[in-house]
């Protein structure tokens, strides 16, 4: 499928990706998850061009992501947040940083990790769980049209 075949796509996963945009875009959402709010902050923690992530920034504002607010005390610098809309993607981050942990890295390569902020603890794993609240695996689920 040639990229404008992939817009008209009804599937839901390709138009997350689409959404989201790329790989700088995903750090830089996990930059500011993290804490980064400022074009200054971004640019120094991701070791991005300048104009790569302006560009990044302005399509996560324009998807509704994140928004873009000018500071009170100086016009010249933007403060980024996530939107609602953001910080549903925090499941998703987790799910693909634990799957990334487990199956990508070495145990000694894993530079921090994300707990509670209240009490540190570490976090469960992501689960898919039915109703009932069982553990569910994709051999449980099927796809099916309306």
């Amino acid at each position: 499928m040639i990229k404008n075949e992939l817009r008209k796509d009804e599937c839901p996963l390709n138009r997350a990706v689409e959404a989201l945009g790329d790989t700088w875009s995903l750090l830089i959402l996990r930059e500011i998850m993290l804490g980064s709010n400022r074009f200054s902050d971004l640019h120094e923690k991701l070791f991005i061009a300048k104009n790569i992530l302006s560009q990044r920034l302005k399509h996560l504002v324009a998807r509704k992501i994140i928004s873009a607010k000018i500071d009170k005390n100086d016009a010249r610098v933007i403060h980024y947040s996530l939107t609602k809309k953001g910080q549903e993607l925090f499941v998703v981050f987790l799910a693909l940083r634990q799957w990334a942990e487990k199956w990508t890295m070495h145990p000694k390569d894993i530079k921090y990790k994300i707990v509670e902020r209240k009490g540190l603890k570490p976090l469960p794993d992501i689960q898919i769980k039915n109703i009932a609240g069982e553990k569910m695996t994709i051999n449980d689920v099927v796809m099916i049209g309306h």
